[in-house]
């Protein structure tokens, strides 16, 4: 992609590409296919105003935060999560916005003891 808005080219390109029955959304009349901009907004956790500012070009750069919940409310892949953080950084995502895929074994340990703990640190204080 060779525009000033590689970003927002990518941003339109993967989000008319999703099928929003496959995200739960009912497939009401649409003007154009894909996600519309807010559903992709509402998943992210992000204002639609920045994400239409962001592809329009005039968002300035986004943080790595808002380009993961972007990622991963658009289910984009890992080549296409890297390419989205190419264009947006100029850079590879950092290892501290991937997810670890395997916990600490001490944690794994206290989870499996202590299991009913929040339970019943709720019912004593009426939650």
């Amino acid at each position: 992609m060779t525009d000033a808005n590689s970003l927002g080219t990518y941003l339109k390109d993967r989000r008319a590409k999703l099928d929003p029955t496959a995200f739960g959304f009912l497939l009401k009349r649409r003007r154009t296919p894909g996600l519309r901009r807010e559903e992709v907004t509402q998943r992210a956790n992000v204002s639609a105003t920045w994400y239409t500012w962001l592809e329009q070009g005039r968002g300035g750069a986004p943080s790595a935060d808002v380009l993961d919940r972007i990622a991963r409310a658009m289910m984009l892949t890992d080549v296409e999560r890297e390419h989205l953080f190419l264009l947006g950084l100029g850079g590879h995502p950092k290892s501290a916005i991937t997810r670890p895929k395997v916990s600490h074994p001490g944690c794994n340990a206290c989870s499996t003891r202590w299991n009913s703990a929040p339970l019943l640190f709720a019912r004593r204080h009426g939650m």
